[in-house]
């Protein structure tokens, strides 16, 4: 009886090991950027409101925290940063969500420093960074590579109407729903403020 427990005990132990080892798929090739430099990709999605008749009332929500800022030329990223700029930072995830027009105002963003990938945040995964720096993501069912300095979007569109008496108001919704490879940046360029 006692054989047969230890055997029990060991093959539980043995799947236990296995299952984990397969919920934890991490990039394990080498990290295949330089060590002074991180992965920069940003989630944006901007929601624009355009009037398409009146009567409309513009009680849009406002956004109100934009953290960070870059700029392409420079390659100069700053902001909030609350993470530690080491040479354990792989990726650098930026999520922005912006309204104008007629769907609101204002900016909400953050970032996310990343030690190890994949990442999932909502719907969206950055599975991985191949030797060519292409980067693999998932998004809403949907997987797609790209390189540095490309980026992917999908453009939505939805009238809202408002009824004011016998009279009804319109506006198109736009959504552009984008992510952008921005590239592989140095780390010496990431300005905390």
């Amino acid at each position: 009886m006692q054989i047969y427990q230890k055997y029990v005990l060991g093959f539980y132990s043995l799947l236990i090991l296995v299952l984990m080892a397969g919920c934890d798929k991490q990039q394990t090739e080498e990290w295949p950027v330089d060590k002074t430099k991180y992965v920069f990709i940003e989630h944006s999605i901007v929601t624009q409101g355009q009037l398409i008749n009146t009567p409309y009332d513009n009680n849009g929500p406002h956004l109100e925290f934009p953290t960070y800022t870059y700029n392409t030329s420079t390659k100069i990223l700053s902001g909030l940063i609350n993470f530690d700029i080491s040479e354990n930072l792989k990726v650098v995830f930026g999520n922005s969500k912006s309204l104008t027009g007629f769907a609101g105002s204002g900016t909400a963003s953050g970032l996310t420093g990343l030690t190890r990938l994949p990442y999932k945040y909502e719907q969206l995964e950055i599975a991985k960074i191949d030797a060519n720096g292409n980067a693999y993501i998932n998004y809403k069912g949907d997987a797609f590579t790209l390189k540095p300095g490309t980026d992917w979007s999908d453009v939505t569109e939805e009238i809202v109407t408002q009824q004011h008496g016998d009279r009804t108001g319109k506006v198109n919704m736009v959504t552009t729903d984008k992510i952008i490879y921005l590239g592989i940046w140095e780390k010496s360029d990431i300005v905390e403020e």
